[in-house]
């Protein structure tokens, strides 16, 4: 399916790259051309898929993507895998404003990290911040000693609630120590007000189910955590369109917290590589377990609350 649908979408996990530029356990990224990055380690990664830029993904080709399936809105994530970028996320905001919705991002050992905090919330004006902790892909891989609940953090949890800003965290997956929901619990009790959007649904494999479903029971309570299924579809790979692996997935993320906390999202632009953008949009229909009301706000509705868009 393409063009039009019965529903308006916004895409709740997008990404631009300036320049492909991550940084974390396997040292710095290269790019060397065709969508490929190496590491320092001499590891060659595939990330762009063909069409989708040689060494950049441009807010040009993000919105030529949403433009070809009638996507109305996005919100621009960062993270070390690719390399942080928020003046050029702020580029792509003020390039389409009311389109393009940025989240800010950096690493909370730099010593000028409450510069750059004020920064980007004072002079950018994103949305929020989102933080990519996964030892494989995020920034424990280099920090290994992290902790949401540390001192470190404090600060961007206090000017969080007292700026109504939204928190986004990929917590990595089952086995890492970046999945740490006991410390996520006491944040979001501890700061009611602030909107927390955990990423990814835990990234969970084909062999996961009960693990997320355990997870999910463990956050249920919390009425201000909410859940991306971006990349859900990927992480089940190889399976055919709709994914059954992945409906089940929403089926119990449907069942364990509503879907009301559920929010749909892509992860452009690697996530290409797996599966075309219509079919990462059009399977959560597809699986046929949401009523119509339930497809709106998981499509678009709970993105516009969450994210405070107009």
């Amino acid at each position: 399916m393409t063009g039009k649908r019965a529903f308006p979408i916004i895409d709740a996990h997008t990404h631009v790259i300036e320049r492909l530029a991550g940084y974390g356990r396997r040292g710095e990224m290269r790019p060397i051309g065709h969508g490929k990055g190496r590491w320092a380690t001499g590891e060659e990664t595939r990330i762009l898929p063909d069409g989708f830029g040689e060494t950049d993904f441009t807010h040009d080709r993000l919105v030529a993507v949403l433009d070809s399936e009638g996507v109305a809105q996005a919100i621009l994530m960062q993270g070390s895998y690719y390399g942080f970028c928020n003046d050029y996320t702020f580029e792509a905001q003020e390039r389409q404003p009311g389109r393009l919705f940025g989240m800010g991002t950096f690493d909370p050992y730099a010593f000028a990290a409450g510069e750059i905090l004020t920064r980007l919330i004072r002079d950018f004006h994103f949305k929020g911040f989102k933080f990519e902790m996964s030892a494989a892909y995020g920034f424990m891989g280099y920090h290994p000693d992290f902790r949401l609940d540390g001192e470190l953090m404090a600060p961007v949890w206090a000017l969080a609630e007292r700026e109504n800003l939204t928190i986004s965290l990929d917590l990595g997956t089952f086995g890492e120590p970046s999945l740490q929901l006991d410390a996520l619990g006491t944040i979001a009790r501890a700061h009611p007000g602030i909107a927390f959007v955990v990423e990814h649904l835990f990234f969970p494999g084909r062999d996961h189910f009960d693990d997320v479903a355990r997870a999910l029971e463990q956050l249920a309570g919390l009425g201000n955590i909410h859940f991306t299924v971006a990349s859900i579809p990927a992480s089940v790979m190889p399976e055919p369109f709709p994914y059954p692996s992945a409906f089940r997935y929403l089926q119990i993320a449907r069942d364990t917290v509503g879907s009301g906390r559920l929010l749909w999202g892509s992860d452009l632009p690697s996530v290409c590589l797996s599966a075309s953008y219509a079919e990462l949009i059009d399977y959560v229909a597809a699986s046929g377990h949401f009523r119509d009301g339930e497809l709106a706000a998981i499509y678009a509705g709970n993105a516009k609350r969450v994210y405070r868009l107009e």
